[in-house]
């Protein structure tokens, strides 16, 4: 659909940039839809973007170097004002971006990089207050982070922070937290009440040939599951299917 838009301003003559993560991870196929592909993250990439416009000099493709990667300490509060926020479900946050795992499936290293970045803990409790007073109900938040348990001593801390908001929440974490007793009391005093988790495939040989995170043990699945649930959580399973090792019983497997 967006390739449709895109096309429908570019007969009017009209200049399109396309940026996010599908076009990161197919930055020749976009460009036939675009004027101009930005690979990686906006911040970086839209003021120099915006330039080449006014010079009349749009590159076709723009890439984030590593060493440009912003920092997440510096970066402004969005203008969550600036949101029709009766539109949203629930509202959402980011507080870390990228990833040094190699999962060959995945659009996060490719887009935010392959290193764990964090926002001050400090900002993210601010953004969430505002986020309270704008939303003007109780207040459920989706916090976008692609694995929230990848540094567990930052993220009980990001926990401890967030137990006097009074809010509930959900992210994305790796079955690693079934193995930290303190993190899922954290976890769920703060407000944590569903974890969106990549198990990926209950195959051995895909989980090897995706280089899923060492952290995926097939033999502790079933335990590691029942655990994290066991504390009140609940568990929204993440799956790859159409590798070399799957046939159409996997799905019923």
């Amino acid at each position: 659909r967006g390739y449709k838009i895109a096309d429908i301003y570019r007969e009017k003559k009209v200049k399109v940039i396309i940026g996010g993560c599908h076009a990161s991870m197919t930055p020749i196929e976009t460009s036939m839809h675009a004027d101009a592909v930005a690979i990686g993250e906006a911040e970086t990439l839209l003021p120099k973007i915006l330039d080449d416009f006014k010079l009349d000099r749009l590159q076709k493709i723009y890439r984030v170097d590593e060493s440009e990667r912003p920092n997440l300490d510096s970066l402004p509060i969005p203008h969550f004002n600036s949101l029709k926020l009766d539109s949203y479900f629930n509202p959402t946050i980011q507080t870390m971006r990228g990833c040094p795992m190699k999962c060959e499936f995945c659009t996060v290293r490719v887009h935010w990089g392959a290193k764990y970045r964090y926002k001050p803990i400090q900002k993210v409790v601010e953004e969430i207050e505002i986020l309270k007073k704008q939303f003007g109900r109780n207040t459920f938040i989706m916090i976008t982070d692609d694995d929230i348990a990848a540094n567990s001593i930052r993220s009980k801390s990001l926990f401890q922070a967030l137990i006097p908001l009074n809010i509930q929440w959900m992210s994305q974490g790796s079955i690693a937290m079934a193995k930290d007793d303190e993190y899922l009391e954290l976890m769920v005093k703060s407000g944590g009440t569903r974890i969106i988790m990549g198990f990926e495939s209950i195959s051995a040989d895909n989980l090897k040939e995706m280089k899923k995170n060492p952290a995926n043990k097939l033999a502790d699945y079933s335990l590691d599951v029942k655990k994290i649930q066991s504390y009140g959580v609940a568990i929204i399973g993440a799956f790859v299917f159409g590798f070399d090792g799957d046939d159409k019983n996997c799905f019923d497997a």
